[in-house]
């Protein structure tokens, strides 16, 4: 089935119900059901906020939120009412951009990796408490901003991704920054970690696809070229542009601007 929708920055699928949702440039966020030709219901109207920088629900599915282009995070309750279009709290996390987020051990605490000007990019935030109260820790990293934010729950860490090619780790028991690692040569698109937590996928604009350990954060090996980097200039629109390890993380999926989708069987 196709739909005439332009303009998608992003989509995300429930965790566990055939809805999933799309987050477009024009700042809407609508639900859709698989098999049906019109969403359910419409979260936010088209150009009645910033451009969506991404989508994602709670492992629970009872919640879900939104970034913007101005630095705002969004989040809503998802139940049976799946109509209610306002969000039950939203917050301004980075002055500039958000552009990931991440949802950790609770529905209400998140991290955010984003753009601000006293280049505190990487933030946590608890939204037990007041809006205004929420801000737990943020950090100064990331030179240009932060791209991409994943979490590993099992170890406690959160690795984000820097626009200058750069990853930072984070301790959330600690909220210190552990360590910072020169990636890639181009900016750090996204992440992915493995469902066994053993490693963690980067894509960056320069084309690559790298793994590493989580424990002790290090190179495994790189596939170089994987996504040929399309332009000199601009890195928005070039290299790895998604990354997923799936089935028990023995399989590597990546997509990138040169319009291919690649599968990798990794070895044991």
């Amino acid at each position: 089935m196709r739909r005439g929708v332009s303009g998608i920055k992003h989509v995300e699928c429930h965790p566990t119900v055939p809805y999933y949702l799309c987050g477009g440039e024009d700042g809407s966020v609508r639900l859709w059901e698989f098999g049906r030709n019109r969403p359910i219901s419409s979260h936010r109207a088209s150009r009645s906020a910033p451009g969506v920088t991404k989508i994602h629900f709670t492992a629970q599915g009872n919640k879900f939120g939104a970034s913007d282009m101005n630095g705002n995070v969004a989040l809503w309750q998802f139940g049976s009412s799946l109509t209610s279009t306002e969000p039950y709290v939203e917050v301004r996390c980075h002055s500039k951009c958000t552009n990931d987020f991440v949802f950790m051990s609770s529905s209400c605490f998140l991290a955010t990796a984003g753009h601000s000007a006293d280049g505190k990019n990487v933030a946590l935030y608890d939204f037990l408490v007041p809006p205004h109260k929420a801000l737990i820790k943020d950090f100064l990293c990331h030179d240009g901003g932060a791209s991409s934010i994943a979490y590993a729950p099992s170890h406690q860490l959160i690795i984000s991704a820097g626009k200058k090619g750069d990853m930072c780790v984070f301790d959330v028991r600690q909220r210190a920054l552990l360590q910072t690692l020169t990636a890639h040569a181009d900016a750090v698109k996204c992440l992915a970690i493995a469902q066994n937590e053993e490693f963690f996928a980067s894509g960056g604009a320069d084309g690559s696809v790298k793994l590493w350990d989580v424990s002790v954060p290090r190179q495994r090996s790189a596939f170089n070229d994987e996504h040929v980097k399309t332009s000199f200039f601009r890195t928005a629109g070039s290299g790895v542009q998604q990354v997923l390890l799936a089935a028990h993380s023995s399989q590597l999926f990546s997509c990138g601007a040169d319009g291919l989708v690649k599968w990798r069987v990794l070895s044991s």
